[in-house]
């Protein structure tokens, strides 16, 4: 099959790691696979086109319209004549539903029309418009997912896609990268200076705004240091508010047992040296 995929940004963002994945996997699988990011490449370029993805740009900016961008998006699509269509995002998914609106006309020449999957990674949307934006460009797309279920009742309830037609596609990880592996837990341990009788947390995601819900995890962990002071919690992230949450651990007085990262790309090694993964049910609990 050929498959393009349309995404906002490829940067290391959980998002822009799937879809890289889902990308070198499938050219690995012996399809034709095209991956158009709206904005300039951060990372992951190199990776894709040494696994045989081709990749383009729209040289867009970030926060600003581009009267191009559409025109382009089109012509690459057009010329690479996919079968689906795979978006993420929503920047991602109103492009490539655009872009299909543009393409329309060639069916009347006899080309077929490429299916429209649109894959949103976050459970609600900031902007209230954005669902307006999705509820107009339906007759565009062919499906909608999301990464979880509370994001396809929320995008359901604010009428963003039709009642009972969106579909929870968990996000894929190849649990093989991360099997026990005591020698690495030791290097990892020793490189961040962390005792091997104590107890790790470990989190990711990005600091660009209050989508992770930093404040009630920081909560949630004042809680677990009460119980167990011999813990620690470390989170990986970069972004405006990172100096922020470093403040907030300060004042909720767990400064010292909470290790801010910062953009990283040892996930593997990181996650080696964690004790449980389980930290986002005592965030839930909190958030509860």
């Amino acid at each position: 099959m050929r498959i393009a995929q349309v995404i906002n940004a490829m940067g290391r963002g959980g998002a822009e790691i799937q879809a890289k994945d889902y990308a070198v996997r499938l050219a690995k699988r012996g399809h034709d696979v095209l991956l158009v990011s709206l904005i300039d490449f951060e990372d992951f370029e190199d990776e894709l086109r040494s696994s045989g993805v081709q990749t383009a740009t729209l040289h867009m900016q970030k926060g600003r319209k581009s009267v191009m961008a559409l025109p382009q998006l089109v012509g690459l699509l057009a010329k690479f004549r996919p079968d689906v269509i795979h978006a993420h995002m929503f920047a991602g998914i109103i492009a490539a539903r655009a872009a299909r609106a543009c393409l329309t006309p060639l069916m009347l020449a006899g080309a077929k029309m490429p299916l429209v999957i649109g894959t949103a990674h976050t459970p609600f949307e900031r902007k209230p418009r954005r669902y307006l934006a999705y509820r107009a460009t339906n007759a565009f797309s062919d499906l909608w997912t999301c990464v979880c279920q509370e994001g396809v009742e929320t995008h359901e309830r604010n009428h963003a896609v039709p009642s009972g037609t969106g579909v929870r596609t968990v996000n894929g990880i190849d649990t093989s990268l991360y099997s026990p592996d005591a020698e690495l837990r030791a290097t990892k341990r020793k490189e961040l200076g962390i005792g091997d009788d104590t107890f790790v947390w470990f989190t990711a995601g990005s600091f660009r705004n209050e989508q992770k819900d930093y404040s009630n995890l920081l909560q949630a962990f004042v809680d677990v240091i009460a119980k167990a002071p011999d813990t620690r919690l470390l989170i990986a992230g970069a972004g405006e508010l990172l100096a922020t949450k470093k403040a907030e651990a300060e004042r909720l007085g767990v400064g010292k047992q909470v290790s801010f990262l910062g953009l990283r790309a040892d996930m593997r090694e990181l996650c080696s040296h964690m004790d449980n993964d389980c930290l986002y049910f005592a965030w839930q609990n909190q958030r509860d």
